[in-house]
């Protein structure tokens, strides 16, 4: 970015460039609750990997959110093969529901929600094809300070979404990489972070359509 200091503003647009130009991504990650009256918890744990233009996998596993039925828990899908996009959601001792689509934006936005906003976050970022609400749609970005995760330097970034309320994001200063964002009610973390690597294309097969 130059000698100047960059302003906030520059350091969203540089991370929306980022991600638009990578060739691969992988990364695991958790949304953590951040109201809850016994401090954080985990809500939901992903692993996401993407292959240009269009292949994309988003895994995700949520746990019953009362404590004594932690035990039972929901795992879904949601991606596209290149040819066709998927959900399909395991509910504890049901049978599994799939629906598939001809675009990959429908069923990221099934699987919105569910995920605790996680599978919107990386797929907004990653596929050009999904709308919704991007990091330059909140406004006020500001450099708030700056961190170290994983023995990386980051920046910590806070915005302000258009309905109200303040968003905090940490972004890898030299890879502009998106670590954590928080929207005051919940926390993505992503680590793991691996990108314009090999993925073997099996990681993207779509699940068997159930025989009619």
């Amino acid at each position: 970015m130059g000698n100047t200091p960059p302003s906030g503003e520059s350091i969203i647009r540089a991370v929306i460039e980022r991600y638009s130009q990578l060739d691969s991504y992988c990364d695991r990650g958790a949304v953590f609750g951040e109201l809850g009256t016994d401090g954080p918890y985990a809500e939901v744990t992903f692993e996401t990997a993407y292959a240009s233009p269009n292949l994309f996998r988003f895994a995700f596993e949520s746990p019953h959110p009362f404590p004594p039925l932690s035990h039972l828990i929901w795992r879904c899908v949601v991606g596209c093969d290149g040819t066709r996009s998927y959900l399909r959601i395991e509910h504890p001792g049901k049978p599994a529901d799939q629906w598939f689509e001809g675009d990959v934006a429908t069923v990221v936005a099934g699987a919105t929600g569910i995920s605790g906003g996680s599978a919107h976050t990386i797929a907004r970022l990653l596929l050009g094809t999904v709308g919704g609400l991007s990091l330059t749609d909140l406004r006020d970005w500001t450099i708030s300070g700056s961190t170290v995760v994983d023995d990386i330097a980051c920046y910590q970034l806070v915005g302000r979404h258009p309905s109200g309320g303040q968003w905090e994001l940490v972004v890898e200063k030299d890879s502009l990489l998106l670590r954590s964002l928080s929207n005051g009610t919940q926390r993505q973390v992503r680590q793991d972070i691996l990108v314009d690597g090999e993925i073997q294309p099996e990681t993207f097969r779509a699940p068997e359509r159930p025989q009619s």
